[in-house]
Parts: C-alpha cells; sequence; structure tokens
C-alpha cells in the first residue's frame, strides 16, 4: 500500500514523475503498477511503465506491451512511438517498428523526417541499401533540422559506398 493515498490518475502520475526524476524507480514502478491496476487504459502511465521496463529493467517485450498500450490509450503523443520503434529496433522486430512508424506518420506531420529517419535505418540494418538510401534522401528532403540534416548526409554517404562496394562485387 502506498505510504499517502493518491486521489486521481494525475496524482498517480505526477507521483510516479517525482520518483522518476529522484531516481527512485522501484517506488515510480510501485506508483504505476497501482495506478494502472485502477486505471488499465492509462496511456501516459503505461508509456512510464515502459521506460522503466526497456530503460532500468532491461524487459524490452514488457516494454513493448506497455507502449504498444500506451500508443493505442494516448494516439496522439508522439514519445510512446518512438520508445517502441526504438525497442522493436533493439529486438530485431522490423516489421513491428514499420507498422509503428507508419501509423504515426499519418498523424505526426511536423515529425516525418525523424520517423522516415527511423525507416532508413532499418532498412540499413537489414542491409536493404537501395532502399535506405531512398528514404535517407527523403528523410533530408523533409528535415527542417540542421543536426538530423548532417546525420542524414553522412549516412547517404555510407549506404552509398554499400551500394557501390556490391555493384564492384557482381561486375567481378
Amino acid at each position: 500500500m502506498m505510504e499517502e493515498i493518491l486521489k486521481s490518475e494525475e496524482e498517480y502520475l505526477i507521483k510516479a514523475n517525482e520518483y522518476l526524476l529522484d531516481w527512485d524507480f522501484l517506488r515510480a514502478h510501485r506508483v504505476l503498477t497501482e495506478l494502472l491496476e485502477e486505471e488499465p487504459c492509462c496511456g501516459k502511465a503505461h508509456a512510464m511503465m515502459g521506460e522503466i521496463k526497456f530503460f532500468i529493467q532491461n524487459e524490452p517485450i514488457s516494454a513493448l506491451r506497455h507502449f504498444k498500450l500506451a500508443i493505442l490509450y494516448t494516439p496522439n503523443n508522439f514519445k510512446p512511438y518512438t520508445h517502441f520503434i526504438t525497442v522493436a529496433k533493439s529486438m530485431g522486430k522490423y516489421k513491428d517498428a514499420i507498422i509503428v512508424i507508419d501509423k504515426a506518420y499519418s498523424i505526426f506531420f511536423d515529425q516525418r523526417d525523424q520517423l522516415i529517419l527511423y525507416k532508413a535505418e532499418i532498412y540499413e540494418q537489414q542491409r536493404k541499401w537501395k532502399k535506405s538510401k531512398v528514404y535517407y534522401e527523403r528523410a533530408l528532403e523533409l528535415s527542417l533540422n540542421p543536426n538530423l540534416e548532417s546525420q542524414m548526409v553522412s549516412s547517404i554517404k555510407r549506404v552509398t559506398k554499400k551500394l557501390n562496394s556490391k555493384k564492384g562485387k557482381k561486375k567481378k
């Protein structure tokens, strides 16, 4: 039982966030668990729990489940999408990541460069050099972020080298 009685969903979220800021992950986990028992459709709580599960407890499968629920219950919150994509990529669940990227792409117009960049990275991890290059170039066209632009330019160069070396091997 909690040291203090929390009355509303917002109070639980504030308390969990306070614990997270104090690096007291065990208490944050307890507060979020209690909240999710009472309010299983609380997307913000699922998002926070997913962060604890992945970044603190190294439980990617559980984290994915919480991020998926956070997306379901709070579809206009961008953060669970990016976390889901990050976790799915780290697990090699590229199809799941691309599904979430495509869903987010239809909602978050101002984040399209980042979403396309994620797709390019996935294709690069899969060694699909042509697709990867196309998506890096597309992300660069849409980008309004100078930090991302330099990353995309270097990624395009890297993937182009891979494509050229692949072509060179075929000619021999």
